[in-house]
């Protein structure tokens, strides 16, 4: 098979970069024919009101993408075009180079974009569903559409260019009309098919992240806690700080807590830790390399996620290296971890909590090493590099399916109409 991938790069990598990447090697490994259209945010230039005008503009409807992308498929022959991120650069108008050249469209929902600006269902602080189901010009007021990766300049206004974009697509059916979406987890998927896009729940499939097999394996208990991820608000980083810097938290019964990560709270975080003298060591970004021997060595990973977070590349990581996960029992955490089984959960912003539980996991060295073991299991069950390869062909043959029905039905319409 041979396939056409699309993909908008953030300015700062994410998991939605890693999974691009790590799906596109899979199946250069399989022996696929791979080609890749790839645009980066990095490269937006927005300061001015012509230049916003025309990336406004440009977000609803891509003239030169769609273009490229036609040529793209003239000349590679892609069975299939399977769309990542999209927004802003590469726009809705992939879809449509696609179908005008009567390939069948696969697209990935890393997150929630199709029903909430901000993608997260997160604002405020809170969790937020409001533009479920009721449409998405409420983000405009709420301004949640964040300015972290995409080069936007001003919430309001990137808002307002979402909404935009995913309302007037809402209208033209273009969402309704994609042969196959791949939503990593069951969370997303229940989300998105509850908004009232009109999609048919039988092109809806799931499909969670991988990650490689290779990596290191724990053997013993491990020796200290450890988080791997942004340190934003929204990561839950700051419960867990506090967590570990309260009179009765981990820290004080000689748990270390490894920090693996960077962002916008990590001077806040380094002095609270300071100020209160608890065992927290702020590591920077990592190789994923690195990540793997320290998880190697933990004794627990700490995912302490505040939103509906859809499938966390580092608690895979976790299951993969056999170490149990202490999470919040929000969005895609519930089908990675049972209570008790896998792992343990806290309540979210709850940083006493979390310092109970974290006490637990680290302390009982029994259901340490059995909820390691369960975590090992499940990642072989659901989360390897070959698993997770014969799903994304199984989808691609299920979008393939679906566009020869189409053929055939409107085939069928206009088939009388050429007779007479």
């Amino acid at each position: 098979m041979r396939i056409l991938v699309v993909h908008n790069r953030y300015v700062e990598r994410g998991g939605e970069d890693v999974a691009f990447a790590q799906e596109v090697d899979l199946l250069r490994a399989h022996g696929h024919a791979v080609a890749t259209l790839v645009l980066d945010n990095a490269d937006l230039q927005a300061s001015g009101l012509g230049a916003r005008a025309r990336l406004f503009a440009q977000a609803i409807w891509s003239a030169p993408v769609y273009a490229a992308l036609r040529r793209h498929i003239r000349t590679f022959g892609p069975e299939v075009v399977h769309v990542h991120n999209w927004l802003p650069l590469v726009s809705p108008s992939a879809f449509y180079a696609a179908w005008a050249s009567g390939v069948p469209v696969v697209h990935t929902l890393h997150n929630y974009r199709l029903v909430c600006p901000a993608a997260t269902l997160y604002r405020a602080g809170r969790v937020c569903e409001d533009c479920i189901g009721r449409g998405t010009w409420r983000g405009v007021a709420h301004a949640c559409f964040s300015t972290r990766r995409t080069g936007y300049r001003g919430s309001r206004a990137g808002s307002l260019v979402v909404a935009a974009v995913l309302e007037a697509h809402r209208r033209l059916g273009t969402w309704r009309r994609v042969e196959a979406y791949i939503a990593v987890s069951r969370f997303v998927r229940q989300r998105v098919l509850a908004d009232g896009l009109g999609l048919d729940p039988s092109r809806v499939h799931v499909k969670g992240n991988f990650v490689d097999a290779s990596g290191p394996v724990r053997e013993g208990p491990g020796d200290y806690a450890l988080y791997v991820g942004r340190l934003a608000p929204e990561k839950g980083v700051r419960t867990l700080v506090r967590a570990w810097a309260s009179a009765d938290g981990p820290g004080r019964h000689g748990l270390e807590l490894k920090i693996v990560g960077s962002g916008p709270l990590e001077p806040e975080l380094a002095g609270l830790a300071q100020a209160a003298g608890a065992p927290v060591t702020f590591l920077g970004r990592r190789p994923r390399e690195e990540i793997a021997g320290l998880l190697a060595q933990a004794r627990l990973a700490v995912v302490p996620s505040e939103w509906h977070e859809p499938l966390s590349i580092a608690a895979v990581e976790a299951l993969a290296a056999g170490v149990p996960l202490l999470v919040t029992p929000l969005g895609g955490f519930s089908e990675l971890v049972i209570d008790g089984d896998t792992g343990l959960h806290c309540l979210p912003g709850n940083p006493e909590h979390l310092a109970h539980r974290a006490r637990q996991l680290a302390d009982d060295l029994a259901m340490n090493e059995r909820m390691g073991r369960a975590a090992r299991q499940l990642y072989l069950q659901h989360f390897t590099p070959e698993q997770n390869y014969a799903q994304l062909l199984d989808i691609y043959r299920a979008a393939q399916a679906v566009r020869r029905s189409a053929v055939r039905s409107s085939w069928v319409v206009r088939a009388p109409q050429r007779v007479v």
